[in-house]
């Protein structure tokens, strides 16, 4: 993709049969010793990986919640 100075995105996946537009924003997670939490690549400016898994994350996460909304 490319930048967005407003830090959101959209991204389309094909989850569960159908697909889906997840929104997502480009903040990064890191860890205590400022290491990377997300998938990347050597290219530091290279967006794509950090914000694919962002997105199936946060499919993934809804997915679960709302599994466990009907049990």
């Amino acid at each position: 993709p490319l930048f967005n100075s407003y830090g959101k995105y959209v991204v389309k996946l094909y989850w569960m049969g159908c697909w889906r537009k997840i929104t997502i924003d480009d903040f990064l997670p890191f860890d205590e010793d400022n290491n990377l939490l997300l998938p990347a690549t050597t290219y530091e400016f290279e967006l794509w990986p950090m914000l694919l898994s962002k997105a199936i994350i946060k499919l993934a996460n809804i997915e679960y919640v709302m599994t466990l909304s009907l049990t």
